[in-house]
């Protein structure tokens, strides 16, 4: 019979080698820890395990507990000068506070986690910490920073091959493009993070799976397999003895059956629901449960009901920064004040709920999300090729080696013919695999053209993006003084019949009003159209004799918009000095537009890096951001310049500019291809793309094209 103390040291150092596997694993159910923490009083790095393996457990069921067994995990973590336990109780925070509801807490604990975690080079902890930052950023509708996030993080787990977090990262991407309303590309991520977490018998990633597939079927109106997956997704938490996981899939389930009209149910269960939550200290589910009930009164006739339930989802959500939820709930709240015939207040937060759609900028997040998934797939498509290249360059240096060996054996032929035979037989081989080499360098240059074409498309979503978005804003405000208008028509009927022909001549003028800003709001989504179908002509590659002052004016401007739609805090000086003696010139408008555009947003872009840099050291904000585009005719030849007041080009990377795949910005930022591809454009012009550059005071590109005026 084992003694107790052996028995209890034994129990300890199993749980604390496998205190941070939480999906494979077995994990200790909450008695037995607070069994052992309480036979384990001495303050060292075994009761910090211990401490954190219990906050992680009681976040589940009881969440005053999680946070107090953090707490002191944390406390004593720095008091040791345990990094690991300091990371991992910073981490167990993020993941409270998130959900806790409060995502701007969440989000700094799980940074500072992260931190740490990077020192320690503990891969599985900084995916965690990047699926926590993605899901947090998420919630606030910062979608750029949740997109890198989650890219962050799917590298690392491919690099790993860890199953778990492929599954969880798969997921979550799956998830993010659903929040941005890109159902088609969200639906891959679900379906192969269910593929891997059902090769694996993974549990806990197989209810993420359904959770995620069941919203993309009740977001397409497929409630019935909505229904099915939720229900999975029900069974498998019954199956891990889940209570927090069994009740969020109830709710996911009453969300469809208020979607499918079934009243009854949905109020028979909810109430219940939402007590087992306060119970369990999950706070972070009531708005949900709010907005159900809100929206289920609001179906049966119930505004006063609905304005209630829908004022308490409100008021959570905007606490804890959720913001597709505030703007969700806000549109529930105008459906109710109209129903209870007070249109002032329904047009007051139907207005609100448009302004919160227009602030996500989903279109541009889609745009932007579309160039980082570009960006991750290239870097996996340019492992590939340095790959190839290696492999190339190892068979060269054999081929060479095996040459000199041949030469060698041939000077003593008499004497070794035999083994000049092998030689010559393997010199054979080697040779085929040269040739094989070869057929796959054919292939190496085929990809690199494909990468080229993907990066002409990516430039022209890039022009587009910005002036895409700038189209939904007349739309929605022709949108909403349309409805406005057939409830004031009604109510200016309404009137008449009264015989309250004073109150009915205000509201048709209210009316007229609205109509005049329907037309102008029209008429400027037209001219933002007709200005896109002009500048999106096919490239047929042929020469037209172009105004080469008007065509740079243009690409200044619309890159200039473009980068204001995407970062409204973007602001520079433009300058032109345009030669207007030149005239009209024979070349490629699109391709030289490509070029100038490349040129200008790249300067954008350093000045704007120049004004952060500024800006985080402290200065006098002395330094204004200024990008200059001029135009010049000497003798036979064209000047283009674009010059900004940047940073300039270190000396050391100046040769490497122009060569393809170069990049100074951030992963994820640059491809590297953009003043490649404008290099070889210009050469197609006949000619020569330069640039002058002077460290810390900016640089000068200029385009120089041969006079051939008509």
């Amino acid at each position: 019979m084992i003694p107790f103390a052996k028995y209890t040291r034994i129990i300890l150092f199993v749980v604390c080698c496998f205190a941070s596997s939480r999906i494979n694993g077995q994990t200790a159910t909450l008695d037995s820890l607070r069994q052992l923490l309480n036979s384990h009083l001495q303050k060292d790095t075994v009761r910090v395990n211990l401490l954190n393996n219990l906050g992680l457990e009681a976040r589940k069921s009881v969440a005053e507990e999680s946070l107090k067994s953090y707490t002191e995990a944390l406390e004593l973590s720095r008091l040791l000068g345990y990094k690991k336990g300091e990371a991992t109780a910073l981490l167990g925070f993020g993941f409270y506070y998130r959900f806790m509801g409060d995502t701007k807490l969440g989000l700094s604990f799980t940074g500072q986690a992260l931190q740490l975690f990077q020192v320690l080079k503990d891969t599985a902890q900084v995916i965690a910490c990047y699926y926590n930052l993605s899901t947090s950023n998420s919630l606030q509708a910062h979608y750029e920073m949740a997109i890198k996030n989650s890219l962050d993080g799917l590298t690392l787990a491919e690099l790993s091959s860890d199953s778990k977090w492929l599954i969880l990262m798969n997921f979550r991407m799956g998830d993010l493009y659903m929040l941005m309303r890109d159902v088609q590309a969200a639906g891959p991520f679900y379906l192969k993070s269910l593929k891997i977490a059902e090769a694996v018998k993974n549990l806990e990633g197989m209810h993420h799976a359904y959770s995620g597939l069941g919203w993309m079927f009740e977001f397409r109106k497929q409630l019935d397999s909505a229904l099915y997956c939720y229900s999975n997704q029900y069974q498998i938490f019954n199956q891990m003895n889940d209570p927090r996981g069994k009740l969020e899939s109830t709710l996911n389930i009453l969300q469809v059956k208020e979607e499918l009209g079934q009243y009854k149910e949905v109020f028979d269960k909810i109430y219940s629901v939402k007590q087992q939550f306060i119970q369990l200290g999950q706070v972070g589910y009531l708005p949900f449960v709010h907005g159900i009930l809100a929206n289920a009164h609001l179906h049966t006739g119930n505004p006063d009901s609905s304005l209630y339930y829908a004022t308490l989802a409100q008021t959570a959500n905007k606490r804890s920064g959720r913001v597709m939820d505030i703007s969700s709930i806000y549109q529930t709240i105008a459906q109710a004040y109209a129903m209870k015939n007070n249109f002032k207040e329904a047009y007051k937060y139907q207005n609100i709920f448009s302004n919160y759609m227009d602030s996500l900028n989903i279109t541009d997040a889609v745009s932007r999300a579309s160039a980082q998934k570009f960006s991750f797939d290239l870097d996996k498509k340019q492992s590939q090729i340095s790959l190839l290249t290696k492999n190339e360059e190892l068979v060269r240096k054999q081929n060479r080696q095996q040459q000199i060996i041949l030469a060698s054996t041939v000077a003593g032929l008499l004497l070794l013919v035999g083994f000049s035979i092998v030689l010559a037989r393997s010199n054979r081989s080697k040779q085929k695999a040269y040739n094989r080499l070869e057929q796959q360098q054919a292939e190496l240059k085929a990809t690199q053209s494909q990468l080229i074409q993907s990066e002409k498309m990516a430039s022209l979503g890039e022009l587009t993006a910005g002036i895409a978005h700038e189209i939904q804003n007349p739309l929605n405000f022709v949108n909403n003084f349309s409805e406005v208008n057939t409830e004031l028509i009604d109510e200016a009927g309404e009137e008449i019949d009264k015989g309250n022909i004073s109150e009915a001549k205000t509201i048709l003028n209210d009316i007229k009003e609205n109509e005049q800003k329907i037309n102008h709001h029209g008429k400027r989504a037209d001219a933002i159209v007709k200005g896109m179908l002009q500048h999106s002509r096919s490239n047929n590659g042929v020469k037209e004799s172009t105004d080469i002052n008007k065509l740079a004016d243009e690409y200044l401007r619309l890159a200039y918009h473009g980068l204001r739609a995407k970062d409204k805090s973007f602001n520079a000086t433009l300058k032109t000095d345009f030669d207007y003696s030149i005239g009209n010139i024979n070349i490629i408008p699109q391709d030289i537009g490509r070029v100038i555009l490349n040129l200008i947003t790249n300067a954008f872009y350093v000045v704007d890096e120049k004004k952060k840099q500024v800006a985080a050291q402290g200065l006098p904000t002395l330094y204004e951001p200024t990008v200059s585009v001029s135009t010049k005719k000497t003798g036979d030849k064209i000047f283009i310049s674009v010059k900004d007041n940047g940073n300039g080009i270190p000396p050391k990377v100046l040769d490497k500019i122009f060569q393809p795949f170069f990049t100074t910005k951030p992963t994820g930022q640059g491809t590297g291809l953009g003043l490649s591809l404008s290099y070889d454009i210009v050469k197609a012009h006949g000619g020569e793309l330069k640039v002058e550059t002077k460290e810390y005071e900016g640089s000068t590109f200029t385009i120089q094209l041969p006079n051939n005026t008509q």
